[in-house]
């Protein structure tokens, strides 16, 4: 029994040393006991300065162990390291071990490694070579990406796989054709078939092949992901063998000024020609099927034509193209995602052609309407919006040159971000508008002065947020609630009219850093002290009861529908409809001649004044001036109602129809 437990004990002592870490010298390691191996986990401080020296061995309680690899994230960001030498027996340089190591100026890569991970080495040298031993059988993607002074690549001649060929100075995969690493200047040898993903990034690449005729050879069949990210690459010419452009192709390529594509290109990658500044113009060919999501974001593009194949333009395909300014979208879009045109100050035209099922540009508006919802996707700088839309989509405007612009009467929502950061100095919002979205008019810094209808109900968080220049805000009687942030950062706020009886349901913060303890605030007169009372209302500086339009009266005068107003300057708001009436049917139906008409006076500064309503009996005129009172006369009254005719006058009066 005792040598049973003597034996569990010894068992469970082996297994608590089998591995351990230790720290020697300023840097910890993983020890293998049993294997005699250890593994680099990464430096003791986290000052990580100077040079560091990875040795082939360590010894830890008299035991020697070999040091064969490096953890991956080993000395990732460790911008200090000036010099790493490593070690003879290390065989394996793990994923991101010495990312972000920008002020490495040397390193040391022993013949006994034979793989280096992906992005080991990526944005942590500024050394102008690198020699690839002949032990190396595998590099990962962007392993040596981001080195913008590598101007020379050797690898040793007896390497099976790789191969520096002509003056390419570029690590060759040999087994499967692929450019791993490219520097400046360099060739593609024609045994190569792809450019592997991030090949140049960050190299600071001018040219492909010569500087008079930057090209990539016919070989080549595919160009990896990010593969000429952030390069100095300005003229390039991709050859018919390549059909797709991946992911983050030429990234930040901001000396690239002109791509030429092949026609039979299909698609087109994710943030492809991102952050292209100098790029103004680009064909893409009517092969092109699909446009990734950013693909020309921050691009310096001023046309763009959409080929005939793509039906979807992409979230933010087009956002931040301050130089943008006309776009042609084709009959076969039918989805357009949000931010697609955020911010492109100077998008003026924008042509869809005849044709498409969900979009039309109509009239002069420049827009893209989606017919399903009748909503306001995209619109340009000169836009006048057609009273078919019922509501202005994400992002319509943001950030364009707009300066004065009208919402029809007939758009009940104004969208999330519909006019960010706009230079609109001028908005007229008709009665319909119900709800006002997160953001719509945030950072429109030349607005002054805001009137939002009664019709409006409720104002979404930050929607007038960060307005620099306002200083009125007129807010009608029938809104509900204001969201949070609604009105802060407004500094120049002096005055804000809000004419609902009820005290709105507010968020404390709607008015946060608007120095609204010197604004004066106008309400109803039988409301002041509720306002006073409520948050964060109660925090203006002075109150003010606002003035009341008189009733206006109704009168028929010859031959007209006339309203008055003992308050001078006022806007009549009427609506008609039908006393009695059923449905029918019948053949005929009799023409009702009993209408009820209501009214109510409104202006700017004053309480809408009560509806007053009223009962017409047509019989009591002769509307068409024919000395009798008939049916012809209730006719009329329809057609006038209905908007066939423009007025109560007589018939015989010229342009004016007579009644059917």
């Amino acid at each position: 029994m005792k040598k049973q437990l003597l034996l569990l004990v010894m068992i469970l002592l082996s297994m608590v040393a089998s591995a351990q870490q230790v720290e020697i010298d300023g840097i910890y390691y993983y020890c293998e006991w049993g294997e005699e191996q250890a593994e680099v986990i990464g430096p003791s401080s986290k000052e990580c300065t100077g040079e560091i020296i990875i040795p082939g061995t360590i010894v830890d309680q008299g035991v020697t162990f070999d040091v064969t690899s490096i953890r991956e994230q080993a000395f990732m960001y460790c911008s200090g390291l000036t010099s790493v030498i490593i070690g003879s027996n290390v065989t394996n340089i793990g994923e991101y071990a010495f990312d972000g190591c920008s002020n490495l100026s040397s390193i040391t890569i022993p013949s006994s490694v034979t793989y280096i991970g992906n992005y080991a080495f990526h944005r942590s040298s500024s050394q102008s070579s690198l020699f690839i031993p002949k032990s190396v059988t595998y590099i990962g993607e962007g392993a040596f990406s981001y080195w913008p002074n590598l101007t020379s690549i050797e690898v040793d001649a007896e390497n099976p796989r790789y191969d520096s060929r002509d003056n390419c100075n570029a690590v060759i995969e040999t087994e499967t054709n692929s450019l791993i690493v490219g520097c400046k200047y360099s060739t593609i040898p024609y045994s190569i078939t792809r450019i592997g993903n991030y090949a140049f990034a960050g190299s600071g690449l001018s040219y492909v092949g010569s500087p008079f005729y930057s090209a990539i050879p016919s070989n080549i069949t595919s160009i990896g992901q990010g593969a000429f990210a952030n390069t100095g690459i300005t003229v390039l010419e991709i050859p018919n063998s390549v059909t797709e452009i991946e992911q983050d192709t030429f990234v930040g390529c901001t000396d690239l000024e002109r791509v030429y594509l092949p026609n039979n290109m299909t698609s087109i990658g994710i943030g492809a020609f991102e952050g292209c500044s100098n790029l103004t113009g680009i064909d893409i060919p009517s092969s092109v099927t699909s446009i990734g999501n950013a693909a020309f974001g921050y691009s310096g593009i001023t046309y763009f034509t959409i080929p005939d194949g793509v039906s979807t333009i992409g979230y933010g395909t087009f956002f931040y193209c301050p130089n943008l300014a006309s776009i042609t979208i084709p009959s076969n879009v039918t989805s357009i995602d949000n931010f697609a045109f955020f911010e492109c100050p100077n998008l003026s035209n924008i042509v869809v052609e005849s044709g498409n099922p969900k979009y039309d540009s109509r009239d002069n508006c420049n827009a893209i309407i989606e017919t399903e919802t009748n909503s306001l996707i995209v619109g340009g700088i000169n836009s006048t919006i057609p009273n078919s839309i019922t509501s202005i989509g994400t992002n319509a405007f943001s950030g364009r040159n707009l300066s004065s612009f009208i919402i029809p009467s007939s758009v009940t929502s104004i969208g999330y971000q519909s006019f960010y950061n706009s230079s609109i100095t001028s908005i007229v919002i008709q009665n319909g508008v119900t709800s006002i979205e997160d953001y719509a008019f945030k950072k429109c810094q030349g607005l002054t002065s805001i009137t939002i209808p009664s019709s409006v109900t409720r104002i979404k968080g930050a929607a007038f947020e960060e307005c620099s220049a306002l200083t009125m805000v007129t807010i009608g009687s029938g809104i509900e609630s204001i969201g949070s942030q609604a009105f802060a950062s407004c500094p120049k706020l002096k005055d804000v009219y809000c004419y609902a009886v009820n005290v709105p349901n507010t968020n404390t913060n709607a008015f946060n850093y608007s120095h609204i303890e010197s604004t004066a605030l106008h309400v109803p007169a039988a409301s002041v002290d509720a306002y006073k009372a409520a948050e964060p209302w109660k925090n203006f500086g002075s109150f003010e009861k606002t003035p009341k339009c008189a009733k206006p009266s109704i009168a028929i005068k010859d031959g007209k529908l006339t309203f008055s107003c003992e308050t001078e300057g006022v806007e009549f708001v009427s609506h008609f409809s039908i006393a009695a009436g059923a449905d029918n049917n019948t053949s005929e139906v009799e023409i009702p001649t009993t209408y009820i008409v209501s009214v109510y006076a409104s202006k700017d500064g004053y309480e809408d004044s009560d509806v007053v309503t009223e009962t017409i009996n047509i019989i009591k005129g002769d509307i068409d001036g024919d000395g009798e009172v008939d049916i012809a006369d209730a006719v009329r009254i329809v057609n006038f109602i209905v908007g066939k005719i423009p007025a109560l006058a007589p018939r015989n009066e010229n342009n004016v129809p007579s009644p059917e």
